[in-house]
């Protein structure tokens, strides 16, 4: 991580240069507990740092200047952050639905299992929310107000 400082300090600058609000942690998730079989990302059992972007958006943005917003947050400012730790995971509770490769971010090796679980209790794929274990053939369109099977 040291090696990765400027690139860290990098991250952080853009985020504050681009409006973002900053909520950092420091903790051990895993303090005390061994291997668990759960859903949870395994690497979160080693997480050190803990970092939340937010952006403040006025209540009467266009849909363009919303997802214009979402766009900088997640292919410029989480980019830095991805960048500067290559390592890293992102825990969904808080994390961006919107980033590339959400299957590994949110649940890494436990991502095959979880469709799995997933296709016995729910082969209609009825229950949706974004980013979540098989919901990669569904799309949000006209502007969010529609969930439709991908084509």
């Amino acid at each position: 991580m040291a090696d990765q400082a400027d690139e860290i300090l990098g991250a952080y600058k853009t985020a504050l240069e681009n409006g973002v609000f900053l909520v950092g942690h420091l903790f051990n998730a895993g303090r005390g507990h061994g291997a668990t079989d759960s859903a949870k990302h395994p690497v979160w059992n080693n997480v050190t740092n803990f970092v939340i972007t937010s952006m403040t958006l006025a209540t009467d943005l266009t849909l363009e200047e919303n997802q214009q917003a979402q766009r900088t947050l997640t292919n410029v400012v989480d980019e830095t952050f991805r960048k500067a730790s290559p390592h890293a995971i992102s825990y969904v509770n808080e994390g961006n639905p919107f980033q590339p490769n959400w299957q590994d971010a949110f649940w890494g090796p436990n991502y095959e299992r979880l469709v799995t679980i997933r296709e016995k209790w729910d082969p209609n794929r009825i229950f949706y929310s974004i980013a979540t274990t098989g919901t990669e053939d569904w799309e949000q369109i006209e502007g969010f107000t529609r969930l439709c099977k991908k084509l």
